[in-house]
């Protein structure tokens, strides 16, 4: 039985280790999305009018579904984009241009809307990848399949 639990953000990416406590919490305020593993502890709680034990089964392995740092609610519901949110984009695509498939230093990275914004396009995480600076700039605001 193991004493921590390993954070990933909702792409799967590792985030840090937290206590079986704190993971505890993040199942109970419904901030986990998926997790995996075998159920390294179980909590036990509280007894119901009816007498049933409420418990909290926690697997070695969570993904954090509302992160503070990447994630934030438009007025819609959609997953939406802040300009200080570039950096979390970036990780996610691993620093990879969406349309070379090259490798950029971050200082040589953009986020382009695969749907443009004067098409209609969002400024959400499923429209939004990273792309080199010259890619952007050859897209511009075309459609995929009238770009290359």
């Amino acid at each position: 039985m193991f004493d921590t639990v390993l954070a990933l953000d909702i792409s799967g990416t590792p985030n840090r280790w937290i206590s079986y406590q704190s993971a505890a919490t993040l199942y109970v305020t419904g901030k986990v999305a998926w997790d995996l593993g075998e159920a390294n502890r179980v909590l036990l709680g509280g007894c119901n009018r009816r007498g049933e034990q409420s418990s909290v089964s926690i697997k070695p392995i969570v993904a954090v579904a509302k992160s503070e740092l990447m994630v934030k609610f438009a007025k819609e519901g959609q997953l939406t984009l802040s300009d200080r949110d570039n950096l979390m984009l970036f990780r996610r695509d691993r620093d990879t241009c969406a349309y070379c498939g090259q490798i950029f230093p971050r200082s040589k990275l953009t986020r382009d809307h695969i749907v443009a914004r004067s098409r209609g396009g969002t400024n959400s995480w499923m429209n939004c990848v990273t792309a080199c600076q010259a890619c952007n700039q050859a897209k511009g605001a075309k459609r995929l399949e009238d770009f290359r």
